[in-house]
C-alpha cells in the first residue's frame, strides 16, 4: 500500500474509531461489508470511486446515488468516507 492509501486508510480507521459508541455500528459495519463485496465484484465501479481524477464530492454522489437509500446513515457515511479519500490504486479501496 503506498503513501496516498496508508494516509486514507488511516483517515477511514479514525472514522470508525469515531463512531465507536454508536448503537448503529453494528449495521454499519453489516452496510460497509455489502459495500466492499459490491466493490469487489464490479471492477468498473471500483474504479470510479477510486478515481482520483474525480473530484470526493462526486465519487460520493455515485456511491449515494447507488447505494444510499439501502445503507443506514453510519454505514453510509463511513462508505462516504473511504471513497472520498485518495487511494493509489482502485484494489486499496476495497
Amino acid at each position: 500500500m503506498l503513501g496516498s492509501s496508508r494516509a486514507s486508510s488511516k483517515l477511514l480507521s479514525e472514522a470508525v474509531d469515531e463512531a465507536f459508541d454508536d448503537p448503529g455500528l453494528e449495521q454499519a459495519g453489516t452496510d460497509v461489508l455489502a459495500v466492499t463485496d459490491l466493490l469487489t465484484r464490479e471492477k468498473t465501479l471500483r474504479q470510479a470511486l477510486a478515481d482520483s481524477g474525480r473530484s470526493a464530492t462526486e465519487r460520493k454522489a455515485i456511491l449515494e446515488r447507488l447505494v444510499g437509500r439501502d445503507l443506514s446513515p453510519l454505514g453510509l457515511s463511513l462508505a462516504a468516507t473511504a471513497v472520498g479519500q485518495r487511494w493509489s490504486s482502485d484494489a486499496d479501496l476495497v
